[in-house]
């Protein structure tokens, strides 16, 4: 027989009782909730049991005839605190009443135990509140962003470096996207800039069995610091595997950028490429890891397309051509067409405009409505599309390097040929780049490659050359050489 406890505490009780039930996952498996005031250790001898079914009651006491322990044969043990009517999480107080219901129940503190705290978030309050739960090394909360359990101990780390990823930022003047991309390096890169933060990111690495589901997080929390709109989103990817990315919408006015974007921070990350079961030579990791940016702040259609996204669990089918589906549907069914549509149209208005477009009980009303309702989704489907220009990301790129250059130029190298090489892997494509092809050959493609590879050199020389990106790099390298250059001092 199976059973997990889940323990009440309720201090205005005046006796501890216990409810068995049917946990809901099959005949054998049995839920036994405690309500305790938490005055005295809990003795399930002495507890009063109730059931709504006597065959629960009996199979359960039956089950410790010959001397078996409650606690240590439960398979889950869940710990919860009745709160006030007004309130949806617990505060330091309570946290502090669970784990002294833990000590007082010495067996419970050395088992895993499930706290529920309520609706946290990796904030300085929520993460000051759940300091007493340190006292439980096993304990884990429900982290509101996941819907999964990670323990406290976790979160301070995630805390931490998320926070060391502001202070970094906020010592630049970055624009919102250079703060994104910013922040991506440093997260990719195992927060190598920083040892002891290296150090937290592989323990909290080690807890995951896919990394993506720790770099997204991570990554997710330092946009949310930022004030960008973002989702800690899943799903399946090459080989029906379930992994963990982030969407954003972002705005950047200093480079006339304003779309829904789409990072796979893990597939451009050190994990990957120290994991990874294909033979990489150690020569190419520069390039194929720091002069890489294939997976960020692409568009949903790359992702489909480059990223093997199969499903996205988040927004569904909604993309760039979401407005064929919905004339289609029109056409087809008329309004109740576009209603029925509502549950992924709504997710999408609500992400980027903090509200929904159709209304689940009133429906569509008229032809006005419907009108407003294909405008809306005509707007975020552009938005779901709008690529960033090669030109666009070389700027971000530099003035991105040039700070991380001087942090680690051995690790974020800074020449013409480091950004050719970045921009050449991340498939943005440059808005001069135009491939002539002969209608009168036939091309294999290896001259394909070729005729494709010519088109980018000349656009990206071009580029460089308007930029006058060769200059800029030489006036910082000569800035940096003169600061480092001894004084006459030094050589007293």
């Amino acid at each position: 027989m199976e059973y997990s406890i889940y323990i009440m505490l309720d201090k205005t009780l005046k006796h501890d009782y216990g409810v068995i039930e049917d946990d809901g996952f099959g005949d054998k498996s049995i839920k036994l909730i405690v309500y305790t005031n938490g005055e005295k250790k809990i003795d399930f001898k002495e507890l009063c049991y109730f059931t709504y079914d006597e065959s629960f009651s009996k199979r359960f006491i039956n089950f410790f005839a010959y001397g078996r322990k409650v606690i240590n044969n439960a398979k889950a043990i869940h710990v919860e605190k009745k709160l006030e009517s007004n309130s949806d999480k617990n505060t330091r107080e309570d946290n502090l009443d669970i784990i002294k219901l833990l000590e007082l129940n010495k067996k419970l503190i050395s088992k895993k135990i499930f706290v529920s705290v309520g609706s946290i978030g990796l904030n300085k309050e929520d993460m000051d509140s759940l300091e007493p739960l340190k006292g439980c090394k096993y304990a884990s909360v429900m982290f509101d962003e996941t819907g999964l359990f990670h323990t406290v101990g976790e979160l301070e780390k995630i805390y931490y470096l998320v926070d060391f990823v502001i202070k970094k930022i906020e010592e630049q003047d970055f624009s919102p996207i250079e703060k994104v991309l910013y922040a991506y390096d440093i997260i990719r890169t195992d927060f190598i800039i920083d040892k002891r933060c290296e150090e937290k990111m592989e323990e909290v690495l080690d807890l995951y069995t896919d990394p993506s589901f720790c770099y997204s997080l991570v990554f997710n929390e330092v946009l949310k610091r930022l004030d960008i709109k973002c989702k800690y989103a899943f799903g399946d990817f090459t080989y029906e595997t379930r992994r963990a990315f982030n969407i954003a919408y972002i705005i950047d006015e200093d480079y006339d950028i304003e779309g829904v974007y789409y990072f796979d921070i893990s597939n451009n990350s050190k994990q990957k490429f120290e994991n990874s079961l294909k033979n990489i030579k150690n020569d190419s990791i520069k390039n194929s890891l720091i002069n890489n940016y294939a997976f960020f702040s692409k568009t949903k259609g790359y992702f489909e397309e480059r990223g093997i996204l199969y499903e996205d669990y988040t927004f569904d089918d909604f993309d760039e051509i979401f407005m064929e589906e919905l004339i289609a549907a029109e056409k087809n069914y008329g309004i109740n067409g576009v209603y029925d549509l509502r549950g992924v149209i709504n997710s999408v208005g609500y992400f980027i405009d903090g509200h929904t477009i159709i209304d689940n009980f009133l429906g569509i009303k008229d032809q006005d409505e419907l009108d407003d309702i294909k405008e809306a989704v005509e707007r975020y489907s552009n938005l779901f599309g709008k690529d960033i220009s090669g030109e666009d990301f070389l700027e971000i790129l530099f003035n991105v390097r040039q700070v991380e250059y001087k942090e680690n130029k051995e690790l974020f190298p800074l020449s013409i040929e480091d950004l050719k090489t970045s921009l050449f892997n991340s498939n943005f494509a440059l808005s001069n780049m135009v491939s002539e092809f002969s209608e009168e050959k036939d091309y294999e493609q290896e001259d394909i490659d070729e005729v494709l590879q010519e088109a980018f050199d000349y656009s990206f020389e071009e580029t460089i050359y308007n930029n006058k990106m060769e200059e800029r790099i030489n006036k910082l390298k000569l800035s940096l050489n003169k600061d480092n250059k001894p004084r006459k001092d030094d050589n007293n």
